[in-house]
């Protein structure tokens, strides 16, 4: 396996850690000057992000694992919307009004505080806090503290809240396994959006439900508030997935570039090495003949 020496990329940022092991992965040279290429285009993006996962030999499991990850924004919000359509009451709507406040607030947080991401990570928006993790842990702990709430510690709710939380700090994990973001930016997303679910929960049970179930004008501003929400929400992610789209089809439109450079770099050095070889080749074969034709010249002129 063969690296080239060039550091640079294809765009404006330097070839990181994770262009380099991918070089050392796809492009190789046999003994005999062959290029191999390994693996196909089609897998470019996933090895960009996870080298490791096929230098050891199991592309197989960072797949798996992004297609769990890349389906979670769209399974979560489906799951959200089909409660709404069966529990459409007041607590559903108070959560999920909840849900995008916190979504909002750790928006606010990312551009407050620009902490880039880690280098392999192909979305180049600020890490710190990481949304996902601030959304999947609000929601896994509202759904949790409900859960408990309505039904009274009922061993069934119980057990399906503790799934619920673990199921949320499982995802959570895979945006560090993925190289999404690091830990901290995880953990602070997390923690923020538990806490931000343990207290709009409670406020909500405690003083501003009642409130509004008291108030003639008080549930229907709270259903149009959610209708708000939810409409906002979507076109957020709508915009965010042809964002996303976008960017990851111009860098792997620069990989592909990059790589091809480099190919062209090794098809040159593997062409020169092939032509000294044979000129060294040439030049012992003469010395050889030369080295054979003295001694017989020396004989001849002896006998004569």
């Amino acid at each position: 396996m063969r690296r080239t020496n060039s550091n640079k990329s294809v765009g404006s940022r330097p070839k990181s850690a994770g262009q380099e092991s991918m070089l050392a992965v796809t492009v190789s040279a046999t003994s005999s000057g062959e290029l191999e290429q390994q693996p196909s285009l089609d897998q470019q993006p996933l090895l960009q992000q996870h080298p490791q996962g096929f230098a050891t030999g199991q592309p197989w499991q960072i797949t798996a694992l992004s297609v769990i990850n890349d389906s979670t924004k769209w399974t979560v919000s489906a799951t959200v919307f089909a409660v709404l359509l069966w529990q459409h009451n007041e607590y559903a709507a108070w959560c999920v009004v909840g849900a995008v406040f916190s979504a909002f607030l750790c928006k606010v947080l990312k551009h407050v505080i620009r902490q880039e991401r880690p280098d392999q990570a192909q979305k180049s928006d600020p890490g710190m806090p990481s949304s996902h993790a601030n959304s999947l842990n609000f929601l896994s702990v509202y759904a949790a503290l409900s859960l408990n709430y309505h039904t009274r510690s009922h061993p069934t709710a119980v057990a399906l809240a503790v799934c619920s939380v673990a199921l949320g700090v499982f995802l959570t994990w895979l945006r560090v396994r993925l190289g999404y973001h690091t830990w901290p930016q995880v953990l602070v997303g997390a923690a923020l959006g538990a806490s931000t679910a343990t207290g709009w929960f409670f406020f909500g049970t405690a003083a501003a439900l009642p409130a509004l179930q008291q108030t003639p004008a008080g549930l229907p501003l709270l259903y149009g508030t959610c209708l708000v929400a939810m409409a906002a929400f979507a076109v957020k992610n709508v915009m965010s997935w042809a964002k996303e789209r976008k960017e990851r089809q111009q860098k792997q439109q620069q990989q592909r570039q990059w790589q091809q450079q480099q190919l062209e770099l090794l098809h040159s050095k593997l062409q020169a090495g092939s032509g000294s070889t044979a000129q060294q080749q040439q030049q012992q074969q003469q010395q050889q003949q030369e080295s054979a034709v003295q001694p017989a010249v020396v004989s001849a002129g002896l006998a004569f």
